[in-house]
């Protein structure tokens, strides 16, 4: 009796999984989405951990004799189909090397690597570590301040939520490209301390890389989220050479609602509205990278299928409809497409192009960022940025927080990004 509770059980919740992975939530709610995203994002990159356990439970119930009832071996089979999808979604995940490739052959050069086979030590060393992050050779300089001390003497409180983290090589290298990663949170939680793990890669890769914190809503709005990102960009220009870092090359990374922060800022350079106190102070950055993000608080057209607006609002704080425009990507670029002549000079490079080069990735699965939101934006940026300046990968079937974990999808990740950062970092040298 045991064993047929125990099969049974395991075939009706690998199922029910395994439809989290492909279904859409019913419910409208966003933290209801958040949750149905974790679990499909849990199922769809540790398939593997299913599919040990069903091989496992096949080696139990042989043993028992299990499968000589006539009505079991149709459950084996029907399982076996279930197995088959976990399959599916491991190759998927592991075949994710193929379209990160694609998408990024144009940045490749003879320096570049690619991820470890599945043949390989290394594969399973990090396949069989779901929080593997490299740090041989890599040196860490936690909590550092980027605010001032005029900033700090009245808002002494925020020292902890003014901080960052530098992950360097322990070479201590020269002159080397910058990265700012802005964590994701759905703007009211997350902190630095949370690295995916193509930070550390990138590091091995002797890039310096910074992991900021900011202040969370909904104790602060989100402009002040915008000014906190603005903040650390300011501090890094200012002190990142002394840490080894290029000032004249920084790129802004960031990961769900923090991919929406580096957004804004990537497309407001120096803007004094979002710089008060250091208006004269350089924030411009020359290179996004947005991994999962959001491109539209509005919900101009409905893509996100749900009242995302009003939870924002709950969220970030109550604005005009021109603010939330404002800081909407995808308007920013609407808007110019209608108004270049109104464009400010601080908001265009040199070249008058409203976007640094820029690396999108999306999960095509994403219930939280819908992927078709996230086209929109690329229509608008391809309207008004002549490429190569965009780099775009859409991933099937991953789900929203697919970048978090050490898994085969995440990894190849890691291998589209830095050849991309390298690229932009060669093209600035040459300008």
């Amino acid at each position: 009796m045991l064993l047929e509770v125990l099969f049974g059980s395991s075939m009706l919740l690998t199922g029910i999984l395994l439809i989290f992975v492909v279904a859409k939530p019913l419910t409208p709610g966003h933290l209801r989405r958040v949750q149905f995203s974790l679990i499909a994002t849990f199922v769809s990159e540790f398939s593997h951990v299913f599919l040990g356990f069903k091989l496992w439970l096949y080696y139990v119930l042989s043993n028992a004799s299990f499968w000589s009832k006539q009505w079991y071996q149709y459950m084996y089979w029907l399982d076996v189909c279930i197995c088959l999808g976990f399959w599916a979604l491991f190759l998927q995940s592991y075949f994710a090397r193929h379209p990160v490739y694609e998408a990024t052959k144009f940045y490749r050069n003879q320096t570049s690597t690619e991820p470890p086979t599945f043949f390989s030590f290394s594969f399973f060393f990090r396949f069989m570590n779901p929080i593997y992050q490299a740090s041989r050779g890599i040196l860490v300089q936690d909590d550092i301040c980027y605010a001032t001390d005029s900033e700090l003497e009245s808002n002494k409180q925020n020292r902890r939520s003014w901080s960052l983290d530098i992950l360097q090589h322990a070479s201590f290298p020269k002159n080397r490209p910058v990265l700012i990663y802005v964590h994701g949170g759905l703007w009211s939680s997350g902190s630095k301390e949370k690295r995916p793990p193509f930070l550390p890669f990138l590091a091995l890769k002797q890039y310096v890389v910074v992991a900021i914190n900011y202040r969370l809503a909904p104790k602060v709005k989100f402009e002040d989220q915008i000014v906190d990102v603005k903040r650390a960009i300011r501090w890094v220009k200012s002190n990142i050479a002394t840490f080894g870092g290029d000032p004249s090359f920084v790129a802004i990374a960031g990961s769900s609602s923090g991919a929406h922060l580096a957004s804004v800022c990537a497309m407001t350079p120096n803007l004094a509205k979002f710089q008060p106190g250091f208006e004269d102070a350089d924030t411009s950055v020359q290179a996004l990278v947005s991994i999962s993000g959001i491109y539209d608080v509005t919900n101009f057209k409905n893509k996100f299928g749900y009242k995302f607006q009003h939870w924002f609002k709950q969220i970030c704080g109550e604005y005009s409809d021109d603010f939330y425009r404002e800081i909407s990507p995808s308007w920013r670029l609407r808007e110019a497409e209608d108004k270049k002549s109104l464009i400010s000079a601080s908001e265009q490079d040199k070249k008058g192009h409203l976007m640094p080069p820029t690396m999108i990735i999306h999960a095509r699965n994403d219930v939280l960022a819908p992927v078709s939101h996230t086209r929109e934006f690329l229509k608008l940026f391809k309207q008004s940025v002549a490429d190569p300046r965009l780099c775009y990968i859409e991933l099937p079937n991953a789900n929203h927080f697919f970048y978090s974990l050490s898994t085969p999808r995440s990894h190849a990740l890691s291998y589209g990004i830095e050849p991309f950062l390298r690229w932009c970092s060669e093209q600035r040298k040459i300008q």
